[in-house]
């Protein structure tokens, strides 16, 4: 989650600042001028015997032990710091309850994620649902179509529907993930995700707010699906926390009937495949131009962009194309 990403730069920032001190000091340590020495050895932290403080005095060339003391042993204080900070980058080692609660929920919700594109065969709802597991339906029998067209058509679960009948256990779990599954067609390409964004905890349960998304795509048909849940949890004990309840926030689905199931195709050739320019600069691609523009005016990222607007007012968009550092932009009429 972005809030875990952030902690862990800022962990990882200040633990490289340590590290850097910690080398910066002991280097300093280390690489100190060599200590100057009078004729009587009274530089202090030196031990010079009276016989070699003489020889210091005379001009004799003669080689002379000096004794210097012990270098101060280094202290690991700041290696036990950046250690600290590593570790925090660890949710339980950190004193976030709520997202060591949501992680542990996360993975539940995956194993539900593959339940709803399955029949469930392998029986992992009865690992995920407490005996006490109630929810209404998941897709509702009573959306109302808010928008229809020769395209596609869009149903929506309204704000001031009443409340609907419960499912309970394992088995009602199954039995109001069918129609989801149902509406999602038989398509091979098919997909269901959780994001899970608000956490909250209470004296014998917790609670999770959660993103459901499911999709498919086929030849002739498409479908996605979009709801908010609020899921009821058991607190971990020595077993993963159990859904006790899903509340249904928001439910929208949308299915198409378009050829190859997309809204939207590739136009950009039919558009301006006749323009030189468009021959010429966009067809080679980025990597034929890294090679040829020099560094300091190319660049991949930060000054592409495209704007739309009708530039002569003759009623049709007109297509203005900043290209990559070193190329010039385009208007296309």
């Amino acid at each position: 989650m972005g809030k875990r990403y952030m902690r862990g730069i800022a962990v990882s920032a200040v633990a490289m600042l340590l590290i850097v001190s910690a080398v910066a000091a002991w280097w300093l340590r280390g690489d100190q001028d060599e200590p100057q020495v009078d004729a009587n050895g009274s530089r202090a932290g030196l031990s010079v015997s009276g016989d070699t403080a003489k020889q210091l005095s005379s001009s004799s060339p003669t080689p002379v032990a000096i004794t210097l003391p012990p270098r101060e042993a280094s202290t690991f204080s700041d290696a036990w710091a950046v250690a600290e900070l590593a570790a925090k980058q660890d949710a339980r080692k950190d004193d976030w309850h709520t997202e060591v609660l949501s992680d542990l929920a996360m993975k539940r919700l995956s194993l539900l994620e593959v339940a709803i594109l399955n029949s469930d065969k392998s029986r992992t709802i009865d690992l995920l649902v407490h005996d006490e597991f109630a929810c209404p339906p998941l897709r509702p029998d009573n959306l109302v179509e808010v928008y229809r067209d020769a395209n596609f058509v869009v149903r929506r679960l309204p704000s001031n529907a009443p409340p609907r009948d419960l499912h309970t256990g394992a088995e009602g779990l199954r039995v109001t993930l069918e129609p989801l599954r149902a509406a999602l067609g038989t398509s091979p390409e098919r997909n269901a995700k959780f994001k899970l964004f608000r956490v909250k905890k209470d004296p014998k349960h917790f609670t999770t707010w959660v993103q459901y998304e499911a999709s498919s795509q086929g030849q002739l048909f498409a479908a996605q699906q979009r709801a908010v849940w609020t899921c009821r949890w058991t607190y971990p004990s020595d077993v993963p926390p159990r859904l006790l309840r899903i509340d249904l926030e928001s439910y929208e689905e949308a299915e198409s009937r378009l050829p190859g199931g997309t809204l939207f195709a590739d136009c950009t050739e039919s558009a301006l495949g006749d323009d030189p320019s468009y021959r010429q600069q966009v067809v080679p691609g980025i990597n034929h131009w890294l090679a040829r523009v020099p560094r300091e005016f190319m660049s991949q990222f930060g000054h592409n962009g495209i704007a739309v607007g009708d530039v002569n007012d003759d009623g049709l968009d007109d297509i203005y194309v900043c290209d990559s550092g070193g190329l010039p932009n385009r208007l296309y009429v």
